[in-house]
């Protein structure tokens, strides 16, 4: 029993102890009530063997009156008749003090039996000396004489009726007791068996009300589920069930601090996000219109400066120092007017405004007539452009001549400028149902740092380039179901840039608009 308190007083968790508290008073409960009816039941019992045994005297006294009136007749030895009257003193006997009979053992009677029993004894006594003195010790003269034998056995007779009558009245008072013992084992039955379905209904109410707070926090998670932060639990105790409860609430509490928290940040990010795109819009807005205006006025200058210089050209044969601020002049305002064109293009790709007018041309018209129109760039830089046309009269793709012209004019126009002094090599060739371009240069390469975003905007490692050049040419080419790359050579001398083309389908109509 310490061992069994020692180890309840280990017992951390106050729930557990509750419950173990309960299942104990339930489990005493039910061996009560086992050893309460065993004990009653053997009672029963008990008494239901002395009935017999006193019931049993009836047939003994009966049995030793005719051993008696046998042994008077002379049918009888004296031997049979003390065995009879000795078999009916044992069972007596074991009455009074128990003992075994007819292989049942039985307890002595109650002393609530004890007048009755007295009784059956003094009847006993009675007919046991009347068989000694009469029977047995004066046997000779009560055969003799017929009238003392008659007398004698009217005697005996009474004497056997009285034993009989006190062991009738015996067998009674214990069948009463017995009627009153089973009425009571059963009302017993009844209080033990409701009292136990109390206890249960106790048992089930206080688990119900220690388990309540689980149901409750399970109801609270499915609110939390729907979104109700603002759900609280009222639970007060002193175990578990009501730390988690605390637990819980503050974590409803943890968790509606930070959804708010996050919303607040959610709407300054909302709001600085507005406030990004409002300044994105106004710069483009800006560029769009600084680019609008600043075509105005290079116009006029590169017009002017190109009618100056053929105006010069025409009188003087001999180039001047003027003639060459003159071609400065127009190159500039050309390089202007190419920026322009570049950022306007920008504006357009990311407001998907750019439009292609396809149609079918010869891509080595358009590479040719670049190279030509490039010649005064490459003289200044002092390039060599090694050009071989493909063995083919034309090579026909669908697509936008301007954008197209635009596209190798961007890729040559960036060899050149970093191949002074150097070689480029363009070639041309039709593979698997496609046109390739190739314009390889012998310049300083591509610069690592800036290879994996090459194509993006404002990427250059030029202090003189813009950066978006080759991000239109790609968005171009793309347009047109192509694809275009750049790596640096093998050799480690320059790089290469190289796009393809789909070549014309006979099928497809002319002067197609696309917006991209």
């Amino acid at each position: 029993m310490n061992l069994f308190l020692a180890l309840l007083q280990r017992v951390n968790s106050r729930v557990i102890l509750k419950i173990t508290l309960l299942v104990i008073i339930e489990i005493g409960l039910i061996c009560g009530s086992f050893y309460t009816l065993t004990y009653y039941q053997s009672q029963g019992t008990s008494i239901g063997n002395l009935i017999n045994a006193a019931g049993k005297n009836r047939y003994l006294t009966s049995n030793s009156l005719l051993q008696t009136e046998k042994f008077l007749d002379g049918s009888s030895n004296m031997l049979r008749l003390k065995t009879a009257s000795d078999i009916l003193g044992t069972n007596i006997q074991a009455l009074t003090y128990g003992g075994t009979i007819s292989g049942i053992n039985i307890r002595s009677l109650p002393s609530d039996f004890s007048s009755y029993l007295s009784n059956v004894k003094r009847d006993f006594s009675a007919y046991k000396a009347l068989i000694d003195d009469k029977v047995i010790g004066q046997s000779h003269v009560t055969l003799d004489t017929p009238e003392i034998g008659m007398v004698l056995k009217q005697d005996l007779e009474a004497s056997a009726s009285n034993l009989i009558h006190s062991s009738d009245i015996l067998v009674t008072a214990l069948g009463l007791y017995a009627d009153n013992n089973s009425q009571n084992l059963i009302i017993l039955q009844i209080f033990l068996a409701v009292l136990n379905i109390g206890i249960l209904v106790l048992i089930l109410y206080l688990v119900t009300r220690i388990l309540m707070p689980i149901s409750v926090l399970t109801q609270a998670t499915r609110e939390i589920k729907k979104g109700n932060f603002s759900y609280h639990v009222e639970h007060k105790s002193e175990d578990e069930l009501g730390e988690l409860t605390e637990s819980f609430n503050s974590m409803i509490i943890s968790i509606r601090s930070y959804i708010e928290e996050q919303s607040r940040l959610t709407h300054e990010l909302r709001m600085a996000n507005e406030e990004i795109l409002q300044r994105e819009r106004m710069k483009d807005e800006f560029i769009n219109i600084a680019a609008h205006e600043m075509r105005t006025p290079v116009q006029p200058i590169l017009g002017l400066s190109e009618l100056l210089k053929s105006m010069r050209t025409e009188n003087k044969a001999v180039v001047t120092k003027e003639d060459e601020m003159l071609d400065m002049i127009i190159s500039n305002a050309k390089r202007l007017l190419l920026i322009e064109e570049n950022i306007l293009n920008v504006a357009r790709i990311e407001n998907k405004l750019l439009k292609l007018n396809k149609e079918q041309c010869d891509l080595l018209e358009i590479v040719s007539n670049v190279i030509q129109d490039a010649k005064n760039q490459i003289g200044k830089n002092k390039v060599e452009v090694r050009y071989k046309p493909s063995e083919l009269r034309t090579i026909s793709v669908y697509a936008d001549r301007a954008k197209l012209t635009q596209v190798v004019f961007n890729l040559l126009n960036n060899a050149i400028k970093f191949t002074k002094g150097g070689s480029i090599t363009v070639d041309l060739e039709m593979d698997d149902k496609q046109a390739i371009v190739s314009i390889k240069d012998t310049g300083v390469g591509i610069d690592p740092r800036v290879e994996p975003n090459l194509f993006s905007k404002y990427i250059t490692n030029s202090s003189s380039g813009t950066g978006l050049g080759l991000f239109i040419s790609k968005t171009i080419i793309e347009a047109h179901g192509g694809k275009i790359t750049a790596f640096n050579n093998i050799d480690g001398k320059g790089a290469t840039f190289r796009f393809s083309l789909p070549l014309v389908d006979i099928g497809i109509s002319q002067n197609v608009e696309r917006t991209i």
